[in-house]
């Protein structure tokens, strides 16, 4: 299968513009880091689909049809349609990491591994995803999410939309299954899941798990927040679980948001 461009210590720091070209039949199955770009940093793509991919990544690692870890990079303008197995996995990347802003990503995705998102499968440390939409099936034996598998450390959605599948894991282990974000300490505006999701504990229609962090008060949306967004799709699980969020802590904050979804929890629900 193909190579990928870059590597933890020799990263694809350059610029790629596609031009509106496609990219067709991208193929690798490897272990360690899988994708077109294995690492980046500081790195720019934009106008280019890559379509019909096949990402497989073997062992403890990171997987995504554009890029399997990208640090601090710039992605604007593309389009991912494929499917992508492993560990970290995401449609789009398998980890972003220290900031980095994603506008106008579309993706039509089958995502399969243990931290799961139908785009970003772990987003970390200021990471904004921007006027993006996501569609297809995530399924996960972790935290599990319809555009992102889990936001942490000042992360953000907005302007967003998932209308994926999310299938989480059966097993007795806490982690979060949503049908936009799996777990998030970062905060949510105007986004909107319609995918039905289902799970066993924190299970929720927009996010499984929403936790608070403080770090983001200056920003102009406070962390561990969700603001102007909905989920209609129908969730089930055994423990906390909602139409729009499964579990929250304490200081989270959820204003004008809802979800529609039919309800099906064995024990607590929200």
């Amino acid at each position: 299968g193909f190579e990928p461009i870059g590597e933890s210590q020799q990263p694809f720091t350059g610029s790629f513009d596609g031009a509106g070209y496609t990219v067709s039949d991208l193929y690798i199955n490897r272990s360690g880091l899988s994708g077109l770009i294995g690492y980046g940093t500081s790195a720019s793509v934009s106008n280019v689909s890559l379509t019909n991919a096949s990402v497989s990544s073997s062992g403890d690692s990171y997987a995504g049809i554009l890029g399997a870890r990208l640090h601090s990079s710039t992605v604007k303008h593309v389009s991912v349609n494929g499917s992508v197995t492993g560990d970290y996995i995401g449609g789009l990347a398998g980890q972003t990491l220290r900031g980095g802003t994603y506008t106008n990503i579309t993706g039509d995705v089958s995502v399969d591994g243990d931290t799961a998102g139908g785009l970003i499968g772990w987003a970390q440390k200021a990471v904004v995803v921007r006027d993006s939409s996501v569609t297809g099936a995530v399924t996960s034996t972790g935290f599990a999410g319809g555009m992102v598998g889990g936001i942490v450390q000042d992360g953000r959605i907005i302007d967003s939309t998932a209308s994926v599948t999310v299938t989480g894991s059966t097993s007795q282990t806490p982690t979060g299954v949503g049908g936009l974000v799996g777990t998030s300490a970062g905060a949510i505006s105007n986004a909107t899941a319609t995918g039905d999701v289902d799970g066993h504990i924190r299970v929720g229609g927009l996010v499984g798990r929403l936790d608070y962090k403080s770090s983001l008060e200056t920003s102009g949306f406070d962390s561990g927040s969700i603001v102007a967004s909905s989920a209609a799709g129908a969730v089930s699980g055994t423990d906390y679980v909602g139409t729009l969020v499964g579990y929250h802590e304490e200081y989270a904050n959820v204003t004008d948001s809802s979800g529609s979804g039919a309800l099906t929890a064995t024990n607590r629900s929200g």
